[in-house]
């Protein structure tokens, strides 16, 4: 991770979220308090290859805090990944295997301890296969947005509401 001004300019060089080396893939952030949450998948002990959702909190001027969480209990991590600040929680978006491929919603703390049971999205129909899934936060909590059947003409953008309890 590493941190820049609004002009572009490097704050300071580039620290590693992860001390172990380990295969990882997408990646995504959100300003949170006075630093960030950051999200990616890293893979996990198993063969062949997985994945697994793991977040770690930054403060402001990149240094990691504490230890990097896998999520362990979402399954393995199929991409999807996005975070956004929504009425104080911080909420990931990630495809995983938990009951089956699907997208869900999990919302953290600042620091990425859980906050409650991960949301599951709704689909428009069994199987669909999703891509380009953003959260963006709304008033009222938060809209998953994304697109379907990657490749595939024509695919939906489906928006889906989720209502954040203060």
């Amino acid at each position: 991770m590493q941190a820049f001004t609004a002009a572009g300019e490097s704050v300071e060089p580039p620290r590693a979220l992860q001390r172990e080396v380990r295969p990882s893939r997408e990646s995504a952030a959100s300003a949170v308090g006075g630093g960030f949450l950051a999200a990616w998948e890293e893979a996990v002990d198993t063969a062949p290859l997985q994945y697994g959702l793991a977040v770690r909190a930054v403060a402001r001027g990149g240094a990691p805090v504490g230890s990097p969480r896998v999520l362990t209990e979402l399954g393995f991590s199929l991409g999807a990944l996005s975070v956004t600040v929504a009425r104080g929680d911080v909420l990931v978006s990630a495809s995983v295997t938990r009951t089956g491929p699907g997208l869900v919603v999990v919302p953290l703390d600042a620091e990425g301890a859980s906050r409650g049971e991960a949301i599951a999205v709704p689909a428009p129909r069994p199987g669909v296969q999703l891509e380009r899934v953003q959260l963006v936060a709304t008033p009222d909590g938060a809209l998953v947005l994304y697109a379907t059947d990657p490749g595939q003409f024509p695919n939906a953008l489906v928006a889906v509401p989720l209502t954040c309890e203060p």
